[in-house]
């Protein structure tokens, strides 16, 4: 059995009717979040057709689905499922008979990937629990079935575990030992290395003998963040071994993932519709102070802003006044801009992925303003930019 306790310890659209706003003009905000937004319209009327998977009523008549937009769905945004169950609420004359065949397929294909991800959750986090290391799955599969109702409504390409720091050395034997292989082999130093990749980056892979699927292992939540962030969940989890969107500390987490990244597909801009209308006024307040406690504060009210811009109607009125009374924050304004050209824009060399996180200034910087000191985020940087070099040289 795995002591919890030590757990907590060890981590010491396209076309609209005239009414409706603009995105980055949301009426209902008021002033300070009325700002341009150039868009690609195709992503405006791929969230539009997103709408009814999300619960939320239809802007105006939804544009046809057809093969392109199916294939944008998928490869730069990843809701291919989740566009499969809008469409099926959709009027079948708007919805071409090819596209509807590939979002079932697209559908049945990720039903299937989900099942063989909660086996190899469950085989994996057994084995740290039968050596006495504590763990709790974040994001994944069963965020689908937290937010929809259905674990093939979400794309989710790996496992991701969080352990405590103290227990990586030992997580990575212990599944190394199991057959595990870990993404990265360096010869000799083969026993260190998983470990020290934790250490520095945060998190390391290991395929699954026999299956492939890729198990990360997280010794903290970001690479760089507040010293506090990470003990701070591990103890607010430390009776889960599936994060709960109950839990005020994961949805935090879920949206500065998002923030961290810059938002770059409408993948978690649809968790995040979804997961914000779970949340009553109460949470919403211990959320602020949350927020506040971390300093990250503008890059919430950024993702909330952007949120209600592209998925109109997601903020409740508890979220509207947190907005209202600090929305008009510099910060969160230059933050926003950027959050939608890393959604709206694309990798010239590789249409199917958004732009470059390195096209942007340092996300730690802007997200977690005040809360590091910058000559340590600096060091953290070098160590990951030399670690991430080294491994290029010997592959």
């Amino acid at each position: 059995m795995v002591d919890r306790g030590r757990w907590a310890l060890a981590s010491g659209r396209r076309g609209a009717t005239t009414m409706r706003p603009q995105w980055g003009q949301v009426d209902t905000m008021g002033d300070a979040i009325s700002v341009a937004l150039s868009c690609d319209p195709t992503v405006e009327a791929l969230a539009d057709l997103l709408r009814p998977a999300l619960g939320l009523d239809p802007r105006g008549e939804p544009p046809q689905v057809d093969a392109a937009m199916v294939e944008f769905a998928r490869s730069r945004h990843r809701v291919g499922p989740l566009l499969h169950l809008a469409a099926r609420r959709a009027d079948p004359e708007r919805v071409d008979e090819a596209a509807a065949r590939a979002l079932t397929g697209l559908y049945r294909n990720n039903a299937k990937r989900t099942l063989t991800q909660r086996a190899a959750l469950t085989d994996a986090t057994a084995l740290l629990e039968a050596h006495g290391i504590a763990s709790v799955a974040i994001k994944g599969a069963q965020l689908g079935e937290q937010l929809y109702g259905d674990s093939a409504a979400r794309h989710a390409k790996d496992i991701d575990i969080l352990i405590a720091p103290a227990d990586a050395r030992a997580a990575c034997d212990v599944m190394r030992a199991a057959g595990y292989l870990h993404c990265f082999d360096i010869g000799a130093m083969r026993s260190r290395w998983p470990a020290w990749r934790m250490r520095v980056l945060k998190d390391t892979g290991f395929d699954e003998p026999g299956t492939g699927r890729t198990i990360e292992l997280h010794q903290r939540l970001f690479p760089i963040e507040p010293r506090t962030l990470t003990p701070d969940f591990i103890s607010a989890t430390r009776d889960e071994t599936v994060a709960s969107i109950a839990n005020n500390h994961y949805v935090l987490y879920l949206i500065l993932h998002g923030a961290m990244g810059y938002w770059p597909r409408l993948k978690w801009l649809a968790d995040l519709s979804a997961l914000l209308r779970t949340v009553d006024d109460d949470r919403v307040a211990a959320l602020r102070s949350l927020a506040e406690s971390y300093e990250c504060t503008p890059a919430i009210l950024a993702s909330l802003r952007l949120v209600e811009e592209v998925f109109a109607g997601s903020l409740h009125d508890a979220w509207k006044d947190w907005v209202e009374d600090q929305g008009s924050h510099a910060a969160a304004q230059r933050l926003v801009v950027a959050y939608r050209a890393s959604l709206c824009g694309s990798d010239p060399a590789a249409p199917s992925q958004p732009l470059r996180k390195d096209s942007f200034p340092t996300a730690s910087w802007h997200v977690f303003a005040g809360a590091i000191p910058r000559p340590s985020i600096l060091a953290r940087r070098v160590a990951m930019a030399s670690l991430t070099q080294f491994e290029r040289l010997l592959q």
